[in-house]
């Protein structure tokens, strides 16, 4: 997959380039006014109301003269599992709409805690160009997700900002089940979410 540029008259090379988030952070429904904007793993469950996100967010503002890509995948790194195995599970990853959250201040309860509550606990997001995919057998692999349609609509309304919400598609089951992934703060960078844009 690859993106085209040009300078001037001179098309240059298709090229690949792969983007970390400038921003992540568990959102643990149990706690709901904690900040685990430094974690380094997200423990992504699904449990009765003690349901667990993941939020995310990557600057773009390297296509801004560029304005489309050809393909864009969200990619994280899938460690472990606790409780009971989730394979086969549905994993959504869905735009944000409330957009001022920050690292730092972002809780279950709030965008900002305490001042700033989402509309809905637990973040606001839109199915509007969502997708999914499912937890595979095996551990220590990436799962991934493509969002080209989601990038090309904020290049197209000059939003630079591409946010994602993590999820169980099926939340508040019986049996807690929870996937392990990496967060932008762990040590190796091999293993931290991704954007791979083309």
């Amino acid at each position: 997959m690859a993106f085209h540029t040009s300078v001037g008259d001179i098309p240059l090379t298709p090229t690949t380039l792969t983007l970390e988030p400038v921003e992540d952070a568990p959102l643990q429904q149990f706690i709901p006014t904690a900040n685990y904007g430094s974690a380094t793993e997200l423990p992504l469950s699904t449990y009765l109301g003690r349901n667990s996100r993941g939020i995310f967010r990557f600057d773009l503002s390297v296509f801004a003269e560029v304005g489309f890509v050809s393909a864009a995948v969200f990619s994280l790194w899938y460690d472990s599992w606790l409780q009971n195995n989730p394979v086969g599970e549905f994993i959504e990853v869905l735009p944000v709409t409330s957009k001022d959250w920050t690292e730092l201040g972002v809780t279950w309860n709030s965008r900002v805690e305490p001042s700033f509550p989402w509309i809905t606990p637990g973040g606001d997001y839109t199915v509007f160009l969502s997708q999914n995919n499912t937890i595979p057998s095996a551990v220590g692999q990436r799962i991934q997700f493509p969002i080209t349609e989601y990038v090309n609509r904020l290049l197209s309304l000059g939003d630079f900002s591409c946010e994602l919400l993590v999820k169980f598609r099926v939340e508040d089951q019986a049996a807690r089940k929870t996937a392990v992934f990496r967060l932008r703060e762990y040590l190796d960078p091999a293993f931290r979410p991704r954007l791979i844009i083309g």
